[in-house]
């Protein structure tokens, strides 16, 4: 009897505990939850490059980090590493802010974002399309697909990412669009690398026919968390190491020539 009561009583307990925690706790984690503000970040920080003095309009230099999944500590590390950096206009984060798509991890990593003393532009990788990341993508960020142009420069940032977004294939027609204007020097910013194993067959040959040497100076990548500087399909091609790694990227831009640093912290 007297292990009945005692059994009762911890049942009690517990059932109180969990109605102390508010509904609202219980939904910061949820992977169903997309309540986050409507901010476009990256067309308020496209915006302040546009706007931002450029020395030269045929020279630049940028940074670029990637993978930062929920490392928001070495995130903060990196920001304010590349904030003593000189002349450095923006950076581009490659994708892969999140690990499971959640409304706290997009919030967390904006709240670094916003911290940046200097412009930082954002790409979104597969990690980031899980659970609705989609949608809480788009409410902060804007457009997956998007693009900028300073001095003599087009930055086109392109989701490619097809596993995780329910195989659909990516927006070649919107790539085609935004590459076709032959009045600036082309770098393309997407996650996955063309010669990853999810860009194989169709969607391999799509890109490469569309990016190509005649009208891409550069190619940024990220997704297989190591650092490459190599050519691929023609065009320089560099990916940056996650942020795990305490490394990111510093990119130079002298006329239609890219040169890369690589930078640990």
């Amino acid at each position: 009897m007297e292990k009945a009561v005692i059994m009762k009583r911890a049942s009690s307990l517990i059932l109180l505990i969990l109605l102390s925690v508010s509904c609202e706790e219980l939904t910061e984690y949820s992977p169903y939850d997309t309540n986050v503000r409507e901010e476009y970040i990256n067309s308020m920080e496209c915006d302040k490059v546009c706007n931002s003095c450029v020395h030269s309009e045929d020279t630049l230099k940028f940074a670029v980090i990637s993978d930062v999944h929920d490392d928001y500590d070495n995130m903060t590390d990196a920001l304010e590493s590349i904030s003593k950096q000189e002349n450095l206009q923006f950076i581009i984060c490659n994708g892969d802010i999140t690990n499971f798509g959640l409304a706290k991890e997009f919030e967390w990593y904006a709240d670094e974002v916003k911290k940046s003393s200097i412009p930082l532009i954002t790409l979104i990788g597969n990690h980031d399309y899980r659970s609705n990341g989609l949608q809480i993508f788009e409410k902060l960020f804007g457009p997956v697909n998007t693009s900028f142009v300073t001095g003599n420069y087009k930055f086109i940032l392109f989701s490619n990412v097809i596993l995780e977004n329910n195989n659909m294939s990516p927006k070649y027609e919107w790539l085609i669009d935004e590459i076709s204007d032959s009045s600036k020097h082309h770098i393309v910013v997407t996650h996955v690398p063309p010669f990853s194993g999810e860009m194989e067959g169709i969607d391999n040959l799509a890109f490469r026919q569309i990016v190509n040497p005649e009208n891409t100076i550069l190619c940024l990548h990220g997704h297989v968390s190591y650092f490459d500087d190599s050519y691929y399909n023609g065009i320089h091609t560099v990916i940056t190491n996650k942020i795990f790694n305490r490394e990111y990227s510093i990119i130079s831009l002298v006329g239609d020539k890219s040169f890369v640093k690589r930078v640990n912290f």
